[in-house]
């Protein structure tokens, strides 16, 4: 997990376990899309409702792994929203966890990003201030239906943001429609000791440092959301270790490489990364959009958690503003 310790103290799984609903006799046309030793995807057509959904197989190899994914299991067949991924159902087969999951036909923001900047070599932003808007917008509110469910996300970043309909080499959808994906490592609030983890490039500082309960709140996941979108806006994380400001293009090319240092060699970039963390603000103006977007991006990463946005709806409600501009100006963007 890299710089990340157990916080403990604070969240856990519940003891009775989420509810089994069997489900895989109604499943048909299995098709295997992608597999581990851990976890297998499966598309499949699920008769009852005539549909195609997602079967993911997951076998957990240790006590900690189960009461992992029985905490995943439990906090995602509680919500229920248009911009969260939707799991359905689970069974147990043998030592495995199956898991019935809507079908997303598009793209993450990671493969959107990797696409424009690896394959096509454009330039930020990559996006119209109107679809970026629209994105953000619905991740926010996707965010605060999962803190008003007393859960945390902690893993918010481009890879986790799935956009339907945005495919490579197809035209941008007129709307975009959000989902939240991967509850890997979410957290219930309020109980005690379950690993904490996240993406050094975009959790934020407070967890990184250890800093006990007071770390553990919506504005963890704020903040991760405010790097992710930096990112779309910019084409990099707001904050980099040193060995990608060495390289002569963009991060996501030299990514691989970069994973594949030792934990050693990783852990002390790492470690230089959060301190410039904690003493450099966020350089907002390679964002290209207008003042009110910045403002909004700086909200979201102040250091001080503090300064941040105390609330989710405060953040929605700023980001709607915009839209209510543009719904106002259709004939260009709002400044």
């Amino acid at each position: 997990m890299g710089l990340f310790d157990k916080l403990k103290g604070m969240i856990s799984s519940s003891s009775t376990g989420p509810k089994e609903t069997p489900f895989l006799d109604d499943c048909e046309d299995m098709k295997e899309l992608a597999g581990g030793s851990m976890s297998k995807i499966y598309r499949a057509h699920h008769k009852p409702t005539k549909t195609i959904r997602i079967v993911k197989r997951v076998t957990p190899s240790t006590p900690e792994a189960v009461k992992k994914l029985q905490t995943e299991l439990e906090i995602c067949l509680a919500l229920d929203h248009p911009n969260v991924v939707r799991y359905l159902a689970y069974e147990k087969r043998d030592k495995s966890y199956c898991i019935l999951m809507e079908l997303i036909e598009g793209s993450s923001l990671r493969d959107y990003l990797l696409d424009q900047v690896t394959v096509r070599g454009a330039a930020a932003p990559f996006l119209s201030y109107q679809f970026f808007t629209e994105v953000f917008h619905q991740c926010a509110k996707a965010l605060a239906h999962l803190h008003e469910k007393q859960c945390l996300h902690m893993d918010i970043k481009p890879e986790n943001v799935m956009v339907v309909g945005l495919k490579s080499g197809q035209p941008i959808p007129k709307k975009p429609v959000v989902k939240i994906v991967d509850f890997g490592v979410a957290v219930k609030l309020g109980a005690p000791d379950v690993p904490v983890g996240g993406s050094v490039f975009y959790i934020a500082p407070e967890v990184v440092q250890g800093g006990g309960s007071a770390a553990l709140h919506p504005r963890v996941d704020i903040y991760a959301l405010g790097a992710t979108m930096y990112e779309l806006a910019t084409g990099e994380p707001p904050f980099l270790p040193e060995f990608f400001r060495k390289k002569d293009k963009n991060w996501m090319h030299y990514r691989g490489e970069y994973d594949r240092l030792s934990r050693e060699v990783r852990s002390a970039y790492e470690k230089e990364l959060l301190k410039n963390r904690l003493e450099k603000v966020v350089d907002l103006a390679k964002v290209k959009y207008p003042d009110g977007m910045k403002a909004i991006l700086e909200k979201c990463l102040e250091l001080s958690s503090g300064r941040r946005y105390a609330m989710d709806y405060m953040l929605v409600r700023d980001i709607d503003a915009i839209l209510k501009l543009f719904a106002q100006h259709r004939t260009g963007a709002p400044r």
